[in-house]
């Protein structure tokens, strides 16, 4: 009789613990139901495009979805959702979604996806794991950015055009330049020089004690000095030695003038037989070197100042290295930024332009080195010559 008590008891036990387990599991699945309907509601309500993908399938699309891509919710979910993503890009944001997925990356990625009236747009896009019906999924929050990308496009074109534009400026610039020294060189150093030939042919005919010997000297030393000036001044609007003889040819004249005239040493070294450069590359290289030059003289406070030129794949790097006071290079970036380093900032662009780029490193009191990198044939579309 007490075994039979015992076991009714037990299944009075067994019963209540069954309820108990069957109201826990039914509160649950409450809440899952209401956690689902939160993340539904919560999707509706998003600006932003969110879908559910699971087993192979969109499970979910919210209308923001729904609008970027132009497909009501029947096709979608009906679709595979890789015939979204342009096939140029289906790999990368397939690999991009696994790598986010287990962590290896954080920031969102983009691709280009067609709609479904065949128009190429883009978006930027995270997943992230859930469990969705009992079972893992994705969730994708996914953003239409072919605005931005528009804009993107747009501000490139400009920036190129601003290149072009600084190019432009300065093959100008040069071309007037080399008509100035031109007229210098060819009007009056022979005017000067034949003035002074007939001073000369004057002063042959004065006594030595004549009061005009004196004065005709002078004269002669003063033109002298004059012609030297001209030749000086003319060099500085710009080089021959550039059109005749090369790049190289043309700095290491220009560095011998600046040390003469300003007491500062110059080495250079240039990389035999270096191949020629087309007119463009040459012009710009050119007055990028004299500006560099022209900031050592005014700011570096510097005492040497070497120089070297190597070609190497098509390229040409060349190097300026000073012993002067150095500067903060994050200092020159801000004033950049800020458009007061104007002359750095044409100096990039007219670079960039031809394919070329300027590297800047230095630090207070321990001098600067200047890397220029340039190709030695212009490939830009907008070929300009001088």
């Amino acid at each position: 009789m007490g075994d039979e008590k015992k076991t009714k008891q037990q299944l009075i036990d067994e019963l209540q613990t069954m309820r108990q387990r069957m109201a826990a599991l039914e509160q649950a699945e409450t809440k899952h139901e209401q956690t689902e309907k939160l993340y539904e509601t919560l999707a509706d309500s998003s600006p932003v495009g969110v879908y559910i993908y699971q087993d192979g399938n969109f499970q979910f699309v919210n209308p923001q979805f729904r609008k970027h891509t132009g497909y009501s919710e029947e096709e979608l979910l009906a679709m595979a959702p890789r015939l979204l993503i342009h096939t140029e890009d289906r790999s990368a944001a397939r690999q991009a979604a696994i790598d986010m997925l287990k962590g290896r990356l954080k920031a969102p990625y983009e691709f280009r996806f067609i709609s479904r009236s065949g128009e190429t747009l883009w978006a930027m896009e995270t997943v992230t794991s859930i469990t969705y019906n009992g079972k893992r999924a994705t969730l994708g929050n996914f953003m239409d950015i072919t605005a931005r990308k528009q804009a993107e496009a747009k501000l490139l074109d400009y920036q190129h055009e601003l290149r072009s534009m600084a190019a432009q400026l300065s093959l100008a610039e040069e071309r007037e330049r080399r008509i100035i020294a031109t007229e210098l060189h060819d009007r009056v150093s022979q005017s000067l020089a034949i003035c002074n030939m007939k001073l000369g042919a004057l002063l042959e005919l004065t006594s030595t004690d004549h009061y005009l010997t004196r004065n005709i000297k002078e004269l002669r030393a003063l033109i002298s000095q004059m012609i030297k000036e001209t030749r000086t001044l003319s060099f500085s609007i710009s080089s021959p030695l550039l059109y005749v003889f090369g790049l190289d040819a043309a700095i290491e004249q220009l560095a011998e003038d600046m040390q003469e005239q300003y007491g500062i040493n110059f080495s250079f070294d240039a990389s035999k037989q270096l191949k020629p450069l087309d007119d463009d590359v040459r012009v710009l290289l050119y007055r990028t070197v004299y500006e560099l030059f022209t900031n050592i003289l005014k700011h570096a406070q510097a005492h040497h100042v070497k120089v070297a030129m190597k070609q190497h794949s098509g390229f040409l790097r060349i190097t300026i290295e000073d012993d002067g006071i150095g500067f903060n290079t994050a200092s020159v970036n801000d004033s950049m930024r800020k458009t007061k380093g104007f002359g750095l900032f044409s100096v990039r662009e007219r670079l960039s332009y031809i394919g070329g780029k300027i590297d800047i490193e230095s630090q207070p009191g321990k001098g600067t080195a200047v890397t220029i990198i340039a190709p030695v044939k212009q490939e830009a579309k907008d070929k300009i010559g001088v």
